[in-house]
């Protein structure tokens, strides 16, 4: 009945005849339970083999004296809780033998103590071994619990607040603790024994936190010193860098680190040898809370859980380095050789290279004068001494950076072992990593000499390189419009060069394949060039494509199968180009199949890959953002491309490189602040994060990606140009793994990622595949999230854009006549947005395949909103007759109707369609301006051209509110009354308001029921069901009159029955579903963690009411929403699936079918009830099929007769076995039913009160066990066909 904050289990040796596993439960109160659990050998009965089953016992009760809450826990000895062989002292069944039940704790205090103390000795536990194996506690008494009380050992004081965690680290000697104060503190054990003995060397040595001493399993030697009074613990340092509460630590003996997690989403690694230096910090929650860390000390992995349930992997040994905290490298003195950060090493570059004879006028301008050997001009001799020193250093910074056109990582013999630097000074540097070694003499443009075609190349123009896919030609541009062709197999001779004038000024090349490459140049230009005969061929001028804008291009993407040319320039705008047809005139400029401006804003597109199915364009801008544009081919053969979705990945400031691997999992490379990191987009995991010192420095990556699911990178290397202040140019090289012989790498990813805050709203989305549906859901964290729901889980997950802030409501909108589904999601500051999932109802393409999603239009009402200022409801219905003619919408476009309601009680009015060209900003018709806020609104449609809006408040009530359910025109301009021209007349009050609760209405389901009384018309009966904060259910029904041009509300035929106490707490989510010939089925959930069916009882005259019929726990804490998705009716196997979201997410299912057949089992007279042999194989006992071969010879009676003795003693053990085992919990199931009245209508007199002659339930068995005779309500009336093996048998005649 209190809170378990930490287990240790072990198996003692069998010294006293047998094994005995004991458990210490610390728990809250500053309170530790020791539980035995003895093993109990059960023989086996017939085929079914014995078992080993474990009876616990509850030992001992230790107390502290110093009775406090705590707020952790830790325990120390039993060999780490490790797991240890109960069959003796075998080396290779167990790390060691432990007998000797020495225990200690720490607990951490609201009051910023830690407390260690005793909680059991070796003697104690002694004695506790023996009771154990004899069933008593350890004061020699077989009933009563033994409590003790223990004094605190040692008190700890440092911390400021509450002390979250305490953990015992290197046998005892240190403690790591963390609290509310942000900080990690580690405490060293001191004491004052007597020199020379080896308790003192063990409890003060330093040299017990090298590697070489450490022992993961605390033996009882490590355990007894913790309390010895001799010794005490001193705080040795504390360290800050967590932002936030700290909850966790464990310690990483291997690797000498302490990790800690904290209520900033991160995980951070300490070096435990020294003052608290941060090591590395790991991220890859998609939360705030990373809850708990723990560390596996042998393979120096550590594992963590956050609040979006999931839990990440880290190799520690490698996360040490990929993602290492910067140091201040300024300040560092190189040598050339390895740095002092872990993984990076610096080179430089040769001293002739340090200057140029020109600046590249492309790459960085300089307006000092300042010549390139760094000699005062005379614009500085009027510059004060200090302002000259420090020009001069920038300057030289500066053009040390600008010798560099730029860098490649080079392979000779599928080994990566070379950084290429192309200098301007017309020379390519081979850096030999195995050598340290600078080679220079290769060249890319000789001094003095020109290409084969004449052009005077300037080595000082040069603007940008591209590596050959074969790994053996090195492409260079220059600003001037050169570019050079230089083979690396001939170091002294074989260069070609040519040019691509008129166009000037390359600000990029790459190389589509081994026979083409694309020049990049301002103004939107690209150049395609063709070498029919190689690399080292002279090109040909293929085609010249122009975007159109003032941008330079800065990435291109190229489809393969649909030779299509995608291009993203620094104005943001993508541009896609069709190659497959060659130009008449090559010179002549090609313009775009489709341009589509502001992608990413007016940032840099810096990369760009078409997905694995060619249908899309997914991008990656200077705006943080990822974009995803579709390309749609129409039935003519054309292709348009529009902008579907741009998601901005809050990690990362700047997007530069993306990947897919195999598994189809989307990796982004970015920048935040001066770190370069890699991340997993799928997953929300940080791969690495490498200090660059700014996105201005040139560098590259590259980086190699094991083929198993979530893994990190296997390999990667990573180069850093530097121009530093003494003027020399520094290269740092990042690398870890080996290119060639990749190692397995752990699988990161735990879970599904989902919300890392309260989910607020959600929605399910039917599918054209049969058990497969989706989940739109709208969280605290200003995300919104699809996932895909299979086989009763979550496998994969969407992000959407996120909101500004909270999204309080989300809904979901199908049109009879389209194969696609609106999405509405709103939120904080009244900020509305819409969506369109493509094809998703008859999607016939695989289950797990990338949904196809686009944003519509987005709506925000007043540009100067509080944040408090909200949209709490949402509710989107498709209307009929939608062809429309206009420019908001493409005719015979389906539309939808979306009613919002706001925190000032204002109702919204949108009316939206599926066209992918309306305006990107849509308005509404405000129907309310109510000083009540908006809880929740459903619509049910009356009529063809009416539809029922339900709107709850804070106040309880509800109000109906008649709309229009088609429009009633063909042509609508949009503009401010745009939803008046549509839709005709709006209404400016509610028909009808009744009061539902006594406080807020928070969840409101409701449906048309058509009702035949008698002989008269059909009745159409409005139904609403709304949960409160009262705890209570109304249940309020009206007949709705329809008519030909929409529904009129009868407000003479209503009624209002309220359920109250359907909760112990608020109810926050409630869904009505079902229909006349299966039953209405009634879904609640509140903050009381229980989901509740009942049933609605329906009968004339609007009397309905609701029955309850059950009710689960269910794990997720503060219960918000819940939404019900139920499959075709008429198929046997039809299920309702259940969500319900607060804290998280849970997944339910129920079969209506059952509750039919209970429905049926409650109404009946009679109840014949057949049972066969699973009925006996629930209770454990063997059926016929697998019993032996002897079994089936002996049930022949004529064996009686044949074989008596043999017979006789098989049906006497068989007997015997048939009495001993209890029936299972079945029986006594059907006999509450059958004989204790749970069944009411199965009564013993008929119509008239007259007693029956006969029971109104039999039993039909084939078994021959006998135990519906053990029950009075079945003896009489069991009919046993193949007899009762207690009793009697059947026998030929």
């Amino acid at each position: 009945s209190d809170l378990i904050y930490d287990v240790r289990l072990l198996v003692t040796s069998a010294k006293v005849g047998r094994s005995t596993l004991f458990a210490a439960i610390g728990l809250a109160q500053n309170v530790v339970e020791i539980w035995s659990f003895l093993p109990i050998c059960v023989p086996s009965i017939g085929s079914i083999p014995s078992q080993v089953v474990l009876q616990p016992r509850r030992m001992r009760k230790i107390v502290c004296d110093l009775r406090c809450i705590t707020y952790s826990l830790s325990l120390y000895g039993w060999g780490g809780g490790k797991w240890t062989s109960p069959h003796g002292n075998d080396a290779s069944t167990s790390t060691t033998t432990v007998d000797d039940l020495e225990l200690a704790v720490a607990v951490g205090t609201p009051s910023s103590i830690i407390y260690v103390w005793n909680v059991l000795t070796a003697e104690e536990g002694d004695g506790m071994i023996e009771a154990a194996a004899q069933g008593r506690n350890s004061d020699n008494v077989s009933t009563a619990l033994s409590i003790v009380t223990k004094p605190v050992s040692h008190s700890l004081s440092g911390h400021d607040g509450v002390v979250f965690s305490c953990r015992f680290g290197y046998r005892g000697s240190r403690l790591a603790s963390t609290g509310d104060d942000r900080t990690v503190r580690l405490w060293k054990r001191t004491g004052c024994a007597e020199k020379g003995s080896s308790d003192a060397d063990a409890a003060c040595d330093d040299n017990c936190v090298n590697i070489s001493t450490i022992s993961s399993f605390e033996t009882s030697g490590d355990t007894k010193l913790i309390t010895d009074p001799r010794y005490t613990y001193q705080l040795v340092w504390t360290t800050y860098g967590h932002t936030a509460r700290v909850w966790d630590c464990a310690f990483a003996p291997k690797s000498g680190m302490i990790a800690s997690c904290a209520e900033d989403s991160t995980v951070r690694l300490w070096d435990a040898r020294e003052e608290g230096t941060p090591v590395a910090t790991l991220r890859g929650f998609n939360c705030l809370n990373a809850w708990c860390v723990d560390v596996d000390a042998d393979e120096d992995i550590a594992v963590a859980g956050g609040n979006d349930g999931t839990a990440k992997v880290w190799n520690l040994r490698n996360q040490a380095v990929l993602n290492a905290e910067p140091g201040d490298r300024e300040t560092e003195k190189f040598d050339g050789h390895d740095d002092e950060v872990a993984g990076v090493q610096s080179y430089f570059m040769p001293k002739q290279e340090v200057s140029v004879t020109a600046p590249a006028p492309l790459i960085e301008a300089t307006t000092e004068a300042v010549d390139m050997l760094g000699r005062e001009t005379e614009e500085e001799d009027n510059l004060p001494p200090n302002k000259k020193n420090k020009k001069r250093k920038k300057a030289k910074a500066r053009n040390s950076a600008q010798a560099v056109v730029g860098m490649l990582f080079h392979s000779r013999d599928k080994t990566l072992d070379e950084l290429l630097v192309v200098a301007r000074s017309g020379t390519i540097h081979a850096l030999d990593f195995a050598t340290k070694k600078w080679d220079s003499s290769m060249k890319w443009c000789p001094s003095g000499r020109h290409g084969t075609n004449s052009v005077n190349l300037d080595p000082s123009t040069g603007s940008c390189v591209s590596m050959h896919p074969n790994g053996e030609t090195v492409a260079v541009g220059t600003s001037k419009g050169d570019v050079a062709i230089v083979p690396l197999h001939n170091k002294r001779d074989g260069c070609t060069y040519f040019s691509t004038r008129p166009h000037y000024a390359i600000q990029g090349i790459e190389w589509i394949d081994t026979n083409n490459l694309v020049t990049l140049h301002i103004k939107g230009i690209l150049v395609w060039w063709m070498f029919s005969g190689g690399a080292a061929s002279p090109p040909t001028k293929h085609a010249v494509f122009s975007m159109g804008t003032i941008g330079v291009p800065m990435s291109i993407a190229y489809d393969v199968i649909n030779r299509r040319l995608a291009a993203g320039d620094s104005r943001g705008n993508i541009a896609l180009f069709d190659v497959a047809p060659a130009p008449d005139d090559e010179s002549s400029e090609q313009p775009p199949i489709k341009l589509v401006r502001k992608v990413h804003d007016k940032e840099h597109v810096n990369y760009m890959l078409f997905s694995s199915n060619h249908s899309k364009i997914i991008s990656a801008g200077n705006d943080g953002c990822i974009a995803e544009s579709v390309l749609v081919s129409s039935p003519d053969g054309t292709v348009s491309m529009r902008k579907a979705l741009s998601v901005p990945f809050p990690s990362l400031t700047g997007v530069t490189r993306l990947w897919t691997t195999q598994e189809g999992r989307l990796l982004a490379g970015g920048y935040q602040s001066n770190s370069f990191a890699v991340w997993d987009v799928t997953q929300g995991y940080q791969m690495m994060n490498i200090d660059t010192g700014g996105r201005q420095r040139s560098c590259i990556f590259e980086a190699q990606f094991s083929s198993d699911s979530y893994s990190v990178p296997s390999a990667h290397r990573m180069a850093i140009c530097v121009g530093r202040k003494d003027g020399k140019t520094e290269f740092r090289l990042h690398a870890s793994g080996n290119f060639t012989s990749p190692t397995p790498t752990l699988n990161y990813g735990i879970g599904q990622p989902y919300h890392g805050e309260f989910v607020n709203s959600v929605c399910f989305i039917r599918t054209g595949i049969s058990d497969t549906s989706i989940v739109l859901s709208g969280s605290n964290d200003a995300t919104v999230k699809l996932s895909l729901y299979r086989k009763n889980t979550i496998t994969k997950s969407k992000d959407l854009p996120t909101h500004v802030s909270c999204v309080r409501a989300v809904s979901v909108s199908h049109h009879r006549t389209s194969s696609s589904v609106l999405l509405v999601t709103c939120g904080a500051k009244l900020s509305t947005a819409f969506y369109l999932l493509e094809d998703q109802i008859s999607s016939t393409e695989p289950a797990d395949s990338e949904p196809k999603i686009s944003l519509l239009c987005t709506n925000r009402l007043a540009k100067d909103v509080s944040m408090d200022h909200r949209m709490n409801a949402a509710r989107a219905v498709p209307l009929e007759a939608a062809t429309v003619d206009g420019s908001g919408f493409s005719p015979g476009a389906p539309l939808h109707l979306v009613l919002t309601g706001d925190s000032d009680g204002g109702l919204h009015l949108f009316i939206i369609g599926e066209s992918l060209d309306q305006p990107c900003a849509t308005v509404s018709h405000m129907l309310s301006t109510d000083s009540r806020p908006v809880l929740c609104i459903d619509i049910v449609r009356v009529s063809r051209h009416c539809l029922m809006a339900c709107v709850g408040d804070t106040s309880g009530k509800i109000s109906l509110w008649n709309l229009p359910g088609a429009t009633s025109v063909t042509n609508s301009v949009p503009g401010r009354d745009y939803v008046e021209q549509l839709c005709g007349p709006l209404p400016t009050s509610p028909v009808h308001i009744f009061n539902a609760h006594q406080c807020g209405t928070n969840c409101i389901s409701a449906t048309l029921m058509i009702r035949s009384p008698g002989k008269g018309e059909a009745q159409h009966v409005l139904t609403i069901c709304s949960g409160g904060d009262d705890q209570a259910i109304s249940l309020w029904s009206g007949t709705i009159e329809a008519t030909a041009s929409g529904g009129e509300f009868c407000s003479t035929e209503h009624k209002v029955v309220r359920t109250t106490q359907a909760s112990s707490s608020a109810l926050k989510g409630i869904k009505l579903v079902g229909s006349e010939s299966s039953g209405y089925r009634l879904y609640t959930a509140g903050h009381d963690q229980r989901v509740a069916l009942w049933g609605l009882k329906v009968s004339a005259g609007n009397q309905s009411g609701l029955e309850y019929l059950s009710s689960v726990p269910v794990d997720v804490s503060d219960i918000n929403c819940l939404d019900v998705i139920s499959t075709d009716e008429r198929n046997r196997s039809a299920l309702d699936k259940v969500i319900v979201c607060g804290e998280g997410a849970e997944l339910l299912s129920v079969d209506p079918c059952l509750l039919r057949a209970a429905g049926a089992l409650r109404a009946a007279n009679y109840l014949l009830i057949a049972v066969g042999a699973g009925m006996s194989a629930d209770s454990g006992l063997a059926t016929y099929e697998n019993m032996p071969e002897e079994y089936r010879e002996l049930c022949n009676p004529l064996m009686l007769a044949q074989e008596t003795e043999r017979f006789q003693s098989l049906w006497k053990n068989f007997s015997l076995l048939y009495k001993n085992v209890r029936p299972h919990s079945g029986y006594d199931v059907l006999d509450r039913w059958c004989g204790k009245g749970k069944l009411r209508n199965l009564v013993g007199k008929v119509k008239g009160g007259a007693e029956m002659d006969t029971s109104s339930h039999w039993i039909y068995s084939s078994n021959v066990d006998g135990h519906f005779g053990r029950f009075e309500s079945f003896d009489s009336c069991v009919c046993e066909i193949h007899g009762r093996a207690l009793e009697w048998r059947c026998a030929d005649k």
